[in-house]
């Protein structure tokens, strides 16, 4: 009931203010303004619905432009009689005002507004519904949220409002993503709600580009982290931006530090050294720079920040590896392992190392291996010292993942798939995954547990003549292609990659539209 958020209330105008409604009508529905045309006789008649005035008119045509001899606002000409059964302006914006109950306090409000003209089109007024209340203060958000429908009745049907457990975009991630409109907010109501409050110089404004007008979330991010202002005066809003957009940040700041050089993780002399360079300040090469500084590597900012751009797409594995040993070793074994690949695997890529590399020190923690030792952390041959752990996995297969496995075999059916002479199945037992890892010399014999359990999914491809004779490896995991191998760790050719492409489309994407629809309906 709305009765138990009445202390949030107290910080909001009760009706919708004359100023919102002005930046309704003057902004958000600006270019929604028609002049609409009915004829007596051979003479046209012109309506405004921005200064509701009718005058003889000549000749305007509908769906055009023409200017409104009266209040010369721009409008588009509708004819009375055409389209009308379906003409519905929808739109939603935010507008900011100071709380009524806190100086130190900002609210806004999220506001569904609509103009209906079905009907009698001399007498349309926009209709108000607010669906989202905020209240900022610097150390708190909150968000009140609530559901509401417009069926052309008199009013917009609102329900009672909720709290919601995190703050975010109505527009954006709430139930107003789907109106034909875009999202806007009242640049002049933000600047009159922070002025003189603790919001005046959070830097609103350098983020508005990045979250398309809708900025609630930015606010949010503030009343929690007020010190990212020292981040957007340094220039570092990318980092900002990254953690708005929820992009992966590595845990490579320390939000609530209280300089910047505590935020940053660096001391004053690094960072006026990666300015003097130049180094684009990424969440990746910071993580990357303050490993580095922890282990000892002596590498140069430049191989730092050149690590983290060619490595994003290994960050976990690699890190789960430097438990054992330092970034620079590190990066030479990777680059000597990957460089004495591609001599006999042209298609031997650097992910295909760590990969190898993390499956590898995987096997050796499962094996009870010495993993202190540089001899077995960093073995002079990657890939026959894997092929050996794999083997001697193999001797510890456990027949309870079988029976896990054969629980799983009915619901694995819906992968099965036949397409231009290959055809693909689940792995249906630990002894199929390990004869497959041996067959192929890669590792996909680990994967057992994590198959059985339903974690991730390991897949078959065959030729459709030799059904018994592994050929590639596909890991499927949450409907998504993870990794596909065959011999030796090569990469797809030509024929598998069509056909994991149609697997996908068939298998994959299909089922997960069909999902979405069922969850929409």
């Amino acid at each position: 009931m709305d009765e138990e958020y009445e202390e949030y209330f107290e910080h909001f105008t009760k009706a919708i203010s004359k100023e919102t409604k002005d930046y309704a009508t003057n902004e958000v529905f600006k270019s929604k303004r028609y002049i609409f045309t009915r004829r007596e006789g051979r003479q046209q008649y012109g309506y405004c619905t921005h200064c509701k005035t009718e005058l003889k008119s000549e000749s305007l045509k509908h769906n055009k432009k023409a200017e409104c001899p009266r209040c010369k606002s721009v409008c588009t000409i509708k004819s009375s009689g055409m389209g009308r059964s379906t003409m519905i302006d929808e739109a939603y914006f935010v507008y900011y005002q100071k709380s009524l109950k806190d100086p130190n306090v900002i609210t806004a409000k999220g506001i569904y507004a609509v103009r209906d003209y079905r009907y009698d089109y001399h007498n349309v007024k926009t209709k108000y519904g607010e669906t989202a209340l905020y209240i900022f203060r610097l150390g708190a958000s909150v968000m009140l949220q609530r559901e509401f429908y417009y069926s052309g009745a008199k009013d917009i049907n609102l329900y009672s409002y909720g709290k919601t457990g995190k703050i975010y975009s109505e527009y954006y991630r709430g139930s107003l993503a789907n109106i034909n409109t875009a999202c806007q907010c009242s640049e002049k109501s933000i600047e009159d709600a922070v002025k003189d409050t603790p919001f005046q110089y959070c830097g609103y404004k350098d983020y508005r580009r990045y979250i398309n007008d809708d900025i609630v979330e930015y606010f949010d991010l503030y009343t929690k982290y007020p010190k990212i202002e020292y981040l957007t005066k340094t220039g570092l809003n990318e980092l900002v931006r990254d953690k708005l957009l929820g992009f992966k940040t590595y845990s490579a700041l320390n939000w609530r530090g209280n300089t910047l050089f505590k935020m940053l993780k660096i001391n004053k002399g690094d960072l006026k050294e990666i300015k003097t360079k130049k180094i684009e300040i990424t969440f990746l090469f910071l993580k990357y720079f303050q490993i580095a500084k922890k282990d000892g590597s002596k590498l140069s900012l430049e191989q730092i920040s050149e690590f983290s751009k060619h490595y994003i797409g290994n960050y976990n594995k690699i890190y789960g590896i430097l438990k054992y040993t330092s970034l620079k070793k590190a990066i030479r074994y990777i680059e000597k392992q990957t460089e004495e690949r591609s001599k006999e695997i042209l298609s031997h890529y650097v992910s295909d190392t760590v990969i190898t590399w993390r499956d590898y020190i995987d096997d050796c923690i499962k094996l009870g291996m010495d993993l202190s030792s540089e001899n077995v952390i960093l073995p002079r041959d990657l890939y026959t010292s894997h092929e050996n752990t794999i083997k001697q996995i193999k001797l510890k297969a456990d027949e309870t993942l079988n029976l896990k496995m054969k629980e799983r075999k009915k619901l694995l059916e819906r992968y099965r798939f036949q397409y231009n002479g290959l055809m693909i199945r689940a792995a249906e037992s630990s002894d199929e995954l390990i004869a497959e890892g041996a067959a192929l010399s890669h590792c996909v014999g680990m994967y057992a547990g994590r198959h059985a359990s339903g974690e991730t999914n390991i897949l078959f491809i065959r030729k459709a003549s030799e059904l018994d004779k592994p050929y590639y490896t596909v890991e499927v995991k949450n409907n998504i292609i993870i990794q596909v191998h065959g011999k030796n760790n090569r990469s797809a050719n030509e024929e598998v990659a069509n056909f994991v492409n149609a697997f996908k489309n068939e298998k994959l994407e299909k089922k997960t539209k069909e999902n979405r629809v069922r969850l929409t309906a």
